[in-house]
């Protein structure tokens, strides 16, 4: 019996004396974003500036345990709007890549250079003329991964009613809808 307390005495000094995690801290990698051989070096640098202006905010923890496997999510509580626009389109980049699908990355890279504002404005400037009817045969569907998407003139205007309302706290499928409409409307397909 002595033995086993003895034993016990010497587990609880290892136990103190290990190094304790830091609670809370959520380290991001650059990795976790993009394969880092297919960023050019100007890309890189901005994505570890980025990750550089983020990491400070994630350091409330995490929200939940995530995926088997893995560390968990981090708390975006803390991060603008701003930022999380640029995490969705680092991550929609990154996503391009790994699928060796060159046009989307072309697509997300030209994204990441105009920056959130631009992407809002030139969304709420789209000719709303320009636009079909619903129901009418020229009304276009865009097919994704991720579903089928009408644009019509009475769809364009939800949304842009919905961007207006909420412009200060827009979200990553907010980015994609205003690509999906740029892409399909925007200056470069108006002439």
């Amino acid at each position: 019996m002595s033995s086993l307390n003895g034993m016990n005495g010497r587990a609880h000094k290892v136990e103190a004396a290990a190094p304790k995690p830091v609670e809370g801290l959520y380290l991001i990698y650059a990795e976790e974003f993009a394969p880092l051989d297919r960023l050019t070096h100007e890309e890189q640098a901005a994505l570890e500036a980025f990750i550089a202006r983020v990491q400070p905010k994630l350091d409330r923890g995490l929200t939940g345990p995530g995926p088997a496997g893995s560390r968990g999510y981090p708390d975006m509580s803390g991060l603008s709007n701003e930022d999380l626009f640029e995490w969705h389109l680092w991550a929609r980049l990154g996503g391009a890549l790994w699928r060796d699908d060159l046009e989307a990355a072309a697509k997300w890279r030209r994204y990441l250079i105009e920056g959130t504002w631009q992407l809002i404005e030139s969304f709420l400037s789209i000719d709303e003329m320009s636009i079909p009817a619903a129901g009418s045969q020229q009304e276009r569907f865009v097919r994704e991964e991720w579903g089928i998407y009408p644009l019509s003139r009475i769809q364009y205007r939800y949304e842009r009613d919905s961007i207006q309302r909420r412009r200060d706290r827009l979200f990553g499928e907010d980015v994609d809808m205003m690509h999906r409409w740029l892409d399909a409307f925007g200056e470069e397909d108006a002439g």
